[in-house]
């Protein structure tokens, strides 16, 4: 493995030094070489450009700024190189004083007495182009500071254009920064300097931070600026309500979009079907968005054609999945017709090639496919066969390829194409994770890329199942050298970790959660593993666990395991009508610690207007069922469907666990069919919860009779529903027969316990004949 030297960034930086002045942790700049590069006298070298290039905004991976060693290599000593513009000498020496004033602790009125005594400054500012390039230098190079430049600027009476306000609310929205955008635009807002362009991107910064209270007024910041919304205006509102679970609101802004005389067209069906997929698979929009994607611009069809794509891989619908890989251009997804099928298929080879562009996306979408059924193999082929097909690879490929080689137990892999990612730097913390990672030759290498936040969260996923928590703090480490910031996905995998594999005890999660999430909005897919331990504990006091809890109705010579609980467990409650969002009118009952802890997360949420999500919904109808209240699950599958929502697996699945805790088992296997007539492909957790529910009759034939079922469907068994099978034998009484099928399960170690559950199910079948 070819890797590159450390570098100076890594090098010159403590990350264990706790001291600095915070702008210094943001971006990266150290006092001490400032001070000495600012006082030489070639302020132009290229040791400049490689300062103001380490910091954090020019790392991140949506920046399309080049790395420091390229700016190294430009010693021109003239100006530095901007994506729009070339920045005068003026501009660069203003911004040098600008951030040694900022170094200094200088406060707003500080600043303004040094800047009246520094000319390149003041000049800079005086001049409006000069004041705009400086603007978009501070928002590209320390972008926190963009408001404070704006306000000194203001009081020092310089003139500040409206296309100041669009240029910096751009550049901060590029990098993601959005509560900087809504500090520019309270700027603007002030000085009467709003234009279409930046209400646009302040728009996009509420829908970004999930603020929909603030999102419902927004068309009167529109108005009272006396600027008409224009047809981008609409559709991010549109797009908007549709990711919050708000098709009233979505549906009424469609509405006021026509009555302004703006019609819908292609793209204003594109900003629908993108996000639709929160509310699952709908067929009417699938095919309607199919048959206008070639009204659409190129790229806008390939990332919703990849969209659906990924819905019907999720679905576990692999037919529909190739259908819509019929839409792509041929000859660009043939390796992915092989890596599917097996074969090409010879009648296309010289067909007209006409369709929708495939990208790495799409080949990221079929690599994930790939790690799901353990083909490591295949996905490094694919991936390696992109480039046939001119086709370049991206990080989104790279995370899809990490996810192939934990899913296939081989952590090495994984780790040695991070490393590869990084450039070569960290070595002692990639060695933390693993020695020979850093060695392992690898068929493919993604050099010239830099990781994304999508990268970091899939190699963090893996890392937990690998190295539990001992591995949290290396790839946080590292993740902050590359100057990645966690997101909620990262909070929320590790979320899932403590709760479903550390068991947390809730004091401790909650104290986590609190530290991890300083600067990350605690979103619903963060609750989701918290709500379902909640309910797990709850089924737990209601039915205990364990087959003796079974086997103890049919046998005159076993008792239950385990004492009945103490306490009556309850830890939900049931919320009014108008508590329902947005937790699905689940709520954390009153006993400490999990109100404590959760109390002040759902309010932030209910202040933010956000609306249960399809997930929460399942989480209710599981609540519900468990304490067999089918009316009470009848009203919410009828709320899910009245506002939207199309039924998945999870749905069918809690009402299903329902029928089978009331030993009524026809009324589930019925809904098995339905969800399957509903285009739900039945999967194994629904044929687990049948094999339970004859298990718990001690109904062994009918139990292996779904088992058969489920194997001949095309489904891989998975550890589940093997115990739910053998338990069928335990509760007959059949225990011999239970202690040969369990002693392959019971000698496994853990990343084996798929080829364990293959394996298994060989005995299990012979064992029938």
């Amino acid at each position: 493995m070819n890797v590159g030297r450390e570098s100076s960034r890594e090098s010159s930086r403590d990350p264990d030094d706790p001291g600095g002045h915070p702008m210094l942790k943001r971006t990266g700049l150290i006092v001490g070489p400032l001070l000495k590069v600012v006082a030489s006298p070639y302020p132009f070298s290229p040791q400049w450009y490689r300062l103001f290039s380490t910091a954090a905004s020019v790392r991140r991976a949506d920046h399309a700024y080049p790395r420091a060693e390229t700016l190294a290599s430009k010693n021109d000593g003239v100006a530095l190189q901007t994506k729009q513009a070339t920045a005068s000498t003026d501009v660069a020496l203003a911004y040098a004083s600008l951030v040694l004033f900022i170094l200094r602790g200088s406060d707003l009125e500080q600043l303004r007495a040094r800047a009246q005594e520094t000319p390149d400054l003041m000049r800079c500012l005086s001049e409006p182009t000069q004041a705009r390039l400086l603007a978009e230098e501070v928002s590209l190079r320390c972008p926190h500071q963009t408001p404070l430049l704006l306000r000194l600027a203001l009081l020092l009476d310089c003139p500040i254009k409206k296309n100041v306000y669009e240029c910096t609310t751009h550049h901060l929205s590029m990098q993601k920064d959005w509560e900087t955008v809504l500090s520019v635009f309270s700027i603007a807002k002030g000085q009467r300097q709003l234009t279409i362009r930046t209400l646009n991107w302040y728009t996009n910064a509420l829908i970004h931070l999930r603020k929909y209270t603030l999102i419902h007024g927004v068309l009167a910041e529109y108005f009272s600026a006396n600027i008409a919304p224009n047809r981008r205006t609409y559709q991010l509102l549109i797009a908007a309500y549709i990711r919050n679970r708000d098709l009233h609101r979505a549906h009424h802004t469609l509405q006021a979009m026509e009555a302004s005389g703006i019609p819908a067209d292609a793209s204003s069906h594109a900003a629908i079907s993108i996000p639709y997929h929160n509310f699952g698979s709908n067929p009417q929009i699938q095919n309607h968005t199919l048959s206008i994607l070639d009204q659409l611009p190129p790229r806008v069809a390939t990332s919703i054609l990849n969209s659906l794509l990924k819905l019907r891989l999720e679905g576990n619908d692999i037919v529909g999945a190739k259908q819509l890989l019929s839409r792509y251009r041929k000859h660009q997804i043939l390796p992915i017709i092989y890596a599917i099928s097996g074969y090409l298929p010879a009648n296309d080879m010289h067909s007209v090639d006409t369709g929708v562009d495939a990208d790495a996306g799409t080949y990221a979408r079929i690599i994930n496919l790939l790690a799901d059924q353990r083909r490591l193999s295949d996905a490094v082929e694919l991936t390696m066969a992109m480039q046939s097909v001119a086709i370049s690879s991206s990080p989104d490929v790279v995370a899809a390829l990490i996810h192939a080689y934990f899913s296939t137990g081989n952590p090495d892999g994984a780790i040695g194409l991070t490393y590869i990612m990084c450039g070569g730097n960290h070595r002692e913390l990639f060695q933390e994770l693993s020695p020979n990672a850093l060695n392992a030759q690898l068929p493919f290498e993604p050099k010239g890329m830099h990781p994304t936040i999508q990268v970091f969260n899939t190699l963090f996923r893996g890392i937990l199942s690998t190295h539990g928590l001992d591995g949290v703090v290396p790839v946080l480490r590292i993740m902050d050298l590359e100057a990645i910031k966690p997101n909620m996905q990262t909070l929320t995998i590790l979320v899932q970790h403590l709760v479903n594999i550390e068991r947390t005890p809730p004091q401790a999660l909650f104290r986590m959660i609190r530290r991890f999430s300083s600067g990350i909005k605690v979103g619903l897919p963060t609750l989701h593993p918290i709500f379902s331990a909640m309910i797990r504990h709850e089924r737990f006091h209601l039915y205990g666990q364990g087959w003796d809890k079974t086997a103890v109705k049919f046998s005159q010579t076993r008792t239950e395991g385990s004492p009945p609980p103490i306490d009556d467990g309850r830890m939900t409650e049931t919320a009014t009508v108008d508590d329902f969002d947005p937790t699905a009118g689940i709520l954390p009952s009153r006993k400490p610690p999990y109100h404590r802890g959760l109390r002040p997360i759902l309010d932030d949420l209910s202040s933010l207007n956000v609306r249960s999500d399809a997930a929460m919904f399942a989480l209710r109808l599981q609540r519900d069922a468990s304490k067999q209240d089918f009316q009470g699950s009848q009203n919410i599958f009828d709320t899910l469907l009245r506002r939207g929502f199309q039924p998945n697996a999870y749905h069918y699945s809690a009402m299903m666990e329902g029928f089978t805790r009331a030993g009524d088992l026809e009324s589930a296997k019925a809904l098995l069919q339905n969800a399957h007539s509903a285009g739900v492909m039945p999967n194994v957790v629904m044929y687990t919860i049948l094999i339970v529910g004859y298990a718990r009759q001690a109904d062994t034939e009918r139990a292996i009779d779904v088992f058969k079922e489920m194997i001949e469907g095309g489904l891989t068994p998975d550890i589940g529903v093997i115990d739910a099978v053998v338990s069928s034998y335990f509760a007959a009484g059949l225990y011999r027969v239970a202690r040969e099928l369990l002693k392959r399960c019971l000698t496994s170690k853990p990343h084996r316990r798929v080829q364990v559950a293959q394996g298994v199910t060989k005995a299990v079948i012979q064992s029938l004949s």
